[in-house]
């Protein structure tokens, strides 16, 4: 009866992991400076942390020492069915601290004084009512639809690279890249 049930079910198909290299991840950046330069230094954030879309999104100018380098994964965001809320990372040992490189840091500080306004902790708030960047609501980290549809996906295509590549496949990339 098994074979039944096998002919029935369709077998489910993995899907492809993408990995970046440097230059790849260099140019998306570049063309997020001039094109979304709220959300540019996500780029290289999520390529050498191995950060998850959710932990990302939660991230709070707090969660950065800027004089170590250090960097504290304690939250996560999710956007997911419609429930939008700030919650504990995905496992216990998803609490962690990375290193991040000089570099990276350096652009997060930038972005810091370029971005930072009292009223919002948030590093990637969610932009309602505009797209310019004029007006940020920060009542919630960006929704990863967004991210994707609104900055991502533009990149990707003007740039000519896959169009399948995703927040996640940063994470693939951030292990090949730290060898």
């Amino acid at each position: 009866s098994t074979s039944i049930v096998k002919d029935v079910i369709p077998k489910k198909h993995k899907s492809k992991h993408i990995y970046l290299d440097k230059f790849q991840v260099n140019n998306i950046f570049k063309d997020l400076q001039e094109h979304s330069p709220r959300y540019a230094v996500a780029i290289p954030l999520l390529a050498y942390s191995g950060l998850r879309s959710g932990e990302l999104r939660a991230l709070t100018y707090d969660d950065i020492d800027f004089n170590s380098g250090l960097l504290t994964v304690n939250k996560s965001f999710s956007d997911k069915a419609k429930k939008v809320k700030v919650s504990d990372p995905k496992t216990d040992s998803s609490i962690r601290t990375i290193k991040l490189p000089k570099y990276v840091v350096n652009y997060l500080r930038e972005h810091k004084e370029l971005y930072k306004t009292p009223e919002c902790n948030y590093i990637f708030p969610n932009q309602r009512g505009n797209q310019n960047g004029s007006k940020v609501i920060c009542d919630n980290p960006i929704l990863g639809k967004n991210f994707k549809n609104r900055h991502l996906k533009p990149s990707l295509k003007r740039l000519g690279l896959d169009p399948d590549i995703n927040l996640h496949t940063f994470r693939h990339t951030s292990v090949r890249l730290a060898r």
